[in-house]
């Protein structure tokens, strides 16, 4: 009898337990004893990944933008979404929430995790003073509970030329007619955000 052969499937996630079964036929139908190997098949969880989209964030200051993150497990195993550097320049926010995130932050859990969120560059106007554009970014990382990825966002905030304003008094002033000259004094102050 030559050498025998056996194929056994199991599921690529969780831990297993098979075992095969041999015996050996010859020509004249004698059976042999019954042979048995088993397998212990032990888990070991894949590395978790996550997506977002836009890849990167290009907003005008004082203007916000979103992004999309969503992560997701070969093993299905249950994902947290967590944000370990937050941007230096502006503010990011859950998608609806008025509290912006510190880094630590779990932003999502689950099988099925995803997270909205909103970057506001609205919180840091004077970086353009000096330097017309200004750019920044977030780090988060998506964990299984024994593996971890992490992902950069880039942020581009673009300097916006607004018009300028003025601001004069509300204050009404009368110069009666009989009097030739009169010093009214006020403050009229030019504001360009």
């Amino acid at each position: 009898a030559g050498p025998a052969e056996s194929t056994n499937t199991v599921p690529d996630y969780g831990d297993n337990y098979a075992s095969v079964s041999f015996v050996v036929l010859d020509n004249t139908g004698a059976v042999s004893g019954t042979e048995t190997v088993a397998f212990d098949i032990t888990f070991v969880s894949r590395q978790p990944s996550a997506s977002n989209q836009p890849s990167s964030v290009s907003v005008y200051e004082r203007e916000s933008g979103s992004v999309e993150i969503v992560g997701s497990d070969k093993d299905n195993l249950a994902l947290n979404i967590t944000i370990v550097e937050v941007p230096s320049v502006g503010k990011l926010y859950v998608n609806g929430s008025d509290t912006a995130l510190s880094a630590g932050t779990v932003v999502a859990s689950g099988v099925s995790a995803r997270a909205s969120l909103v970057y506001a560059s609205r919180e840091a106007p004077s970086v353009f003073v000096s330097t017309g554009a200004e750019s920044s970014r977030f780090v988060y990382e998506v964990s299984n509970g024994d593996k971890t990825e992490s992902y950069t966002v880039d942020i581009s905030v673009l300097d916006i030329n607004y018009p300028p304003t003025i601001s004069t008094p509300q204050q009404a002033y009368v110069i009666p007619d009989s009097q030739s000259t009169r010093t009214v004094t006020f403050v009229v102050k030019g504001i360009d955000p």
